[in-house]
């Protein structure tokens, strides 16, 4: 090698051609996924045993995978899964604002914004591809009080928040079910009263008539007479029906709600399933659905 080209090799490269130069993959140095279950299990010991873990996680490196994989099934690296998969009374949780941005992500949405918010309602607008005119969801302060959430501490202190809270779960849940997967948010898992509550059950009919029998017939053996307690099995749901089918399709028509749009709407909510075949408890979201449409449609 002559003198002029080892000069040439040693010599460092120009800040030009620096520039020049490829990026580096970011993904392979900032993101780590774990490959296997070994990995997995590895992985979930570090973050456990680390100070910035959370709290419900601290200690707990078999939460830990659950919310990483759960985190892997709804398309989140395992950083973003852990801050914002919160762990709630046994359940794991996402973040309303993670959910609103999961759906504003999803291919099929070109509008997911809130557009309203005071401390009496949260309106979230919605539009997929395809759809003539947006659609809006709500949650009212009136809700809130009717489900005895308005009492509660957050909901005094940040009632604006909640409120967008509960509008993005809906809207969510309504049009983007691939999205919530089941999941609850954060905020839902927190309104949740779990204080254990005493039911009185009253026997009826003819057994309440032997009961009350057995109760004035003194025993000749005890003081006390000790009713046999005979567990019955929980009744099927009631379900809508074809009578409710109908005055779901007669209100849609009322309001003159296109059926194609209906139809569309109700297979993205609940797939492939017939109206009739749902239970009565749907009958009011059914009818909002309803309502909703037809205010699209005037606008």
């Amino acid at each position: 090698m002559t003198e002029a080209a080892e000069a040439t090799a040693e010599a460092p490269a120009s800040p030009a051609a620096e520039l020049e130069r490829p990026p580096r993959p970011v993904g392979a140095l900032t993101k780590y996924e774990p490959q296997n279950l070994s990995e997995l299990s590895s992985f979930a010991k570090s973050i456990a045993g680390a100070g910035l873990c959370p709290d419900a996680l601290r200690g707990k490196p078999s939460d830990v995978s659950m919310v990483l994989i759960r985190g892997a099934e709804m398309g989140l690296s395992a950083m973003t899964a852990l801050q914002n998969l919160v762990v709630i009374k046994g359940k794991i949780t996402i973040s309303a604002d993670l959910l609103r941005a999961r759906c504003q992500a999803h291919p099929a949405c070109e509008m997911f914004e809130v557009v309203e918010a005071d401390d009496q309602r949260a309106t979230v607008r919605v539009r997929k591809a395809g759809w003539s005119e947006p659609l809006e969801v709500s949650f009212t302060i009136e809700e809130a009080k009717r489900a005895g959430l308005a009492g509660k501490d957050n909901w005094k202190n940040y009632t604006q928040d909640m409120l967008v809270a509960r509008a993005t779960s809906r809207a969510a849940r309504r049009f983007f079910p691939d999205v919530t997967a089941g999941a609850y948010t954060t905020e839902e898992v927190r309104d949740i009263d779990d204080t254990p509550r005493r039911v009185e059950v009253k026997p009826t009919g003819s057994r309440a008539e032997q009961l009350a029998q057995m109760a004035a017939t003194p025993s000749p053996t005890a003081d006390v007479v000790e009713a046999e307690v005979v567990d019955q099995e929980e009744p099927e749901p009631e379900l809508l029906g074809e009578k409710g089918e109908m005055e779901v399709y007669a209100e849609a028509e009322k309001l003159k709600v296109d059926p194609d749009e209906l139809e569309r709407h109700l297979s993205h909510r609940f797939g492939d399933v017939r109206l009739r075949d749902l239970t009565k408890d749907s009958r009011a979201a059914l009818m909002e659905l309803v309502r909703d449409l037809a205010k699209a449609r005037k606008r």
